[in-house]
């Protein structure tokens, strides 16, 4: 279970061990893996090394954190034996709390999936397909599970049906697939922040343009939304058509199908307060207050996801509605600040 350490406190947990039955005890010698702690430029990944969920290192490390609440407290001072114990615990973990009280990056690897087929006789009877498909399979499975993004399904995508990238034991993989996926944790939260720039200045100069236009020429017409809410998808609506993929494979118009009725009623409300500067502030952060808890509210993205699949058969996903949407609604209404205090000195046409 490793984390590591920035200044900012960047943590990450890229590898839980989960236990067996106490035969894979006899399979594997316990004595080489203990606990590591490494510091490089500026960085420390700690890594505790915790097959039975039951060590103090890491329970006193998310102390603030429920994430251990559930399950540690059923096994605590107790060593799972069976595979289905440590399912049972580990499907009571209450990990949307812990992100949100996190003040870190979190990141959860599933178990490697080994090379079958390089296994010794004796593991081979242990680390069945079945087990660690089952031991991996909780997790999206579960709804209270964190979002896929927190998930380094990479890990087992990487050496997925290449046997030269496993050691001889089959298990454990080469040093150079082992520092391929150091570097992946390492650079998620730098380059993750950096995709969020490009995506924040795609919506900006957007946002500040129909909020100009509203702004300056009070034009709240259906004829204006219509067009501009057809010209955002209809080449989002032909491709998956063509390309047999999904409305929501495609990231700006399902974005732009959400931000620009957005911007629209919150300048179309009180209309009247867009020029006092001191009414539509408040107006702004009224709206992005609402838009915010139809974000974050438990249940409610899936209650008109449900809703819109029975009225209208659109389906769209809910938990992208949680992560995505609330990763850029406050830039949309920087955006709709921006463009208010030109439109009082600078005059319609």
């Amino acid at each position: 279970m490793p984390k590591g350490r920035t200044p900012d406190r960047h943590a990450a947990l890229p590898e839980s061990i989960h236990p067996g039955d106490s035969s894979l005890c006899d399979a594997v010698d316990l004595r080489a893996h203990e606990d590591i702690w490494v510091e490089a430029a500026g960085v420390r990944p700690d890594f505790f090394w915790d097959q039975w969920l039951n060590s103090t290192a890491p329970r006193d490390e998310l102390a603030n954190y429920d994430f251990f609440k559930a399950g540690i407290e059923s096994i605590s001072g107790n060593l799972l034996t069976s595979l289905d114990e440590a399912i049972i615990a580990a499907a009571k973990i209450s990990a949307r709390r812990y992100y949100e009280r996190a003040t870190s990056l979190i990141l959860i690897a599933p178990v490697q999936v080994p090379a079958y087929d390089m296994l010794s006789p004796e593991r081979q009877m242990t680390m069945t397909p079945e087990r660690i498909n089952t031991m991996n399979e909780y997790l999206p499975n579960n709804p209270r599970s964190v979002a896929d993004s927190h998930m380094l399904w990479a890990f087992n995508k990487m050496t997925e049906n290449i046997t030269a990238a496993f050691d001889r034991d089959g298990l454990h993989v080469m040093d150079s697939v082992a520092a391929t996926k150091a570097d992946i944790v390492l650079n998620t939260l730098c380059v993750y922040k950096l995709v969020q720039v490009f995506t924040s200045r795609y919506f900006f100069p957007s946002v500040f343009e129909h909020s100009t236009y509203f702004l300056r020429t009070k034009d709240y017409s259906f004829e204006r939304v219509a067009l501009l809410l057809f010209r955002f998808n209809v080449l989002s609506a032909l491709l998956p058509y063509a390309m047999n993929t999904g409305y929501n494979s495609y990231y700006f118009a399902p974005a732009m199908m959400f931000c620009y009725p957005v911007v629209y009623f919150t300048l179309r409300i009180y209309s009247t307060l867009n020029h006092n500067q001191l009414s539509f502030l408040i107006k702004v952060a009224v709206s992005d207050a609402l838009v915010g808890f139809f974000i974050w509210a438990p249940g409610l993205p899936e209650l008109v996801s449900r809703t819109s699949y029975i009225t209208f058969r659109m389906s769209w996903d809910a938990e992208e509605t949680h992560f995505r949407r609330g990763v850029d609604s406050h830039i949309v209404f920087v955006a709709v600040i921006a463009a208010s205090p030109p439109q009082s000195i600078l005059p319609y046409g």
